[in-house]
């Protein structure tokens, strides 16, 4: 599914969901690309939670901070499976690393396991 000009495409494969452009950095460089961004957000959220009714999510973001504050919206106000955020260690070709789990109840760093209650 073509989501805008710049050419960020939307595909399903595996049981999981990868948004990627070809060969573009600056895929979300005006407003309505990140309104894009958070059309396809929610159509993937959808369609893991109502029809493939998943119970963990895995998430590998390379994205600008405002993409991220979007998907932290989309996962407000909403019962959802656990998202487990991965970051990239440092330096070159290391392991990438569960830093957060979020889940509709709580938000835990992986790393000390503190929390914060949402509810």
């Amino acid at each position: 599914m073509q989501v805008h000009k710049s050419g960020a495409s939307f595909k399903s494969f595996l049981r999981g969901f990868h948004l990627f452009v070809h060969g573009r950095h600056d895929v979300i460089s005006h407003p309505t690309d990140l309104d894009q961004f958070a059309l396809v957000l929610e159509e993937a959220i959808r369609t893991m939670q109502d029809r493939w009714r998943v119970k963990r999510v895995h998430f590998f973001v390379g994205a600008p901070a405002s993409a991220c504050f979007r998907i932290g919206q989309k996962l407000q106000a909403r019962h959802h499976a656990v998202y487990i955020c991965y970051e990239s260690g440092m330096g070159s070709g290391t392991a990438f690393v569960p830093t957060i789990a979020i889940s509709n109840a709580k938000v835990e760093e992986l790393q000390t396991g503190q929390s914060i209650a949402l509810a």
